[in-house]
């Protein structure tokens, strides 16, 4: 479950993520921190892949020194 007071690091854990997949040819311009759920019930057949519901919780466009 998503909680609200970990609020103040997700820009930091974006800037972090956005240097992880810095290139020079294609840099980074927006990074999305996306929470996927499902629901899992025990001894269930799993034949069928899980329902996922994503939930976008943070965006943020990439400044240059972002990436430093």
């Amino acid at each position: 479950m998503l909680q609200e007071k970990n609020a103040a690091i997700w820009p930091d854990n974006a800037k972090h993520i956005a240097r992880s997949f810095n290139s020079q040819t294609d840099p980074p311009e927006k990074v999305l921190l996306v929470q996927y759920q499902t629901d899992i019930t025990p001894g269930a057949d799993e034949t069928h892949d899980p329902i996922l519901k994503p939930n976008a919780f943070y965006e943020d466009y990439v400044q240059p020194e972002d990436l430093k």
